[in-house]
């Protein structure tokens, strides 16, 4: 999938998460075979305490679609991720379902995950985990084994090496066991929430925002205007070979994010 990812925590209206999905949506270099998304679009954002989860097909604007289905865009939320879609050839049959999209979600295991993703998991069969619930599992759909999207074992995964490992260990793991070239997002919400942002290979590129109590990133930095407070920390072109593997821990307080930290982490 050559899809795109944005991540915005520590405050936004709906509108604007929205408005760089939109023009995210279509942007494309002039080399590139195709746009970033068209085929799709979803969206995570936390509002009093509960995560919303809204996802639509595609259509001729399915950012635009997106809008009228959430309504109400005056909405500000601390925490939301965002996703437009570009299927692969393996799932060209799935743009027209709300399931073939993004965000993805696991809470199999009694805590939340959450997670966006571009790019091939070139194992993801593998990684399946057995007695979860896989949203995107559709056998008359999907008529290749093993019937779901690669995108959707990323959440479920990350659960079950969470589970066994803990936080920090677990996500490690995550970096280590995707094969392919992918960037992928995570939130988890178990005891507090934390954060992971990981690129590897070559992808529609990656760019990361960080400022006190805020983060964003995004696929492509053309689509947004990031708030002055903002530094770059990151930059990683369109097919740029790159590594990143970026961990967080952070609170919400009074539909705030609170002590954002970067986490501790280890890869071999």
């Amino acid at each position: 999938m050559d899809c795109g990812l944005l991540l915005w925590l520590g405050g936004v209206k709906l509108e604007e998460g929205l408005s760089v999905l939109s023009r995210m949506e279509f942007h494309r270099y002039p080399d590139e075979p195709t746009p970033v998304g068209g085929e799709g679009a979803g969206i995570l954002y936390l509002r009093d305490r509960n995560f919303h989860l809204v996802k639509v097909g595609a259509s001729s604007v399915p950012s635009g679609i997106l809008a009228e289905k959430i309504g109400d865009l005056t909405i500000h939320t601390p925490v939301l991720l965002g996703h437009v879609r570009r299927a692969s050839r393996d799932f060209k049959a799935s743009v027209s379902y709300p399931w073939a999209t993004q965000p993805y979600s696991c809470s199999c295991l009694g805590f939340k995950v959450f997670s966006i993703h571009n790019g091939f998991i070139q194992n993801y069969v593998e990684l399946r985990v057995e007695n979860h619930f896989y949203e995107s599992y559709q056998p008359k759909v999907l008529l290749n084994s093993p019937h779901f999207i690669d995108s959707e074992a990323i959440p479920h995964k990350c659960a079950e090496l969470v589970e066994k490992y803990g936080v920090e260990r677990g996500f490690e793991k995550l970096f280590e066991i995707i094969k392919g070239n992918n960037t992928w997002i995570v939130l988890l919400a178990k005891d507090n929430f934390y954060l992971g942002i990981f690129h590897k290979g070559k992808t529609r590129g990656l760019h990361v925002y960080e400022g006190r109590n805020s983060l964003i990133a995004v696929t492509r930095s053309e689509a947004l205007i990031p708030p002055e407070s903002l530094r770059k920390i990151a930059e990683i072109g369109w097919k740029e070979e790159a590594e990143l593997f970026l961990t967080y821990r952070f609170r919400v307080e009074n539909s705030k994010v609170v002590s954002l930290m970067a986490m501790d982490v280890d890869v071999a």
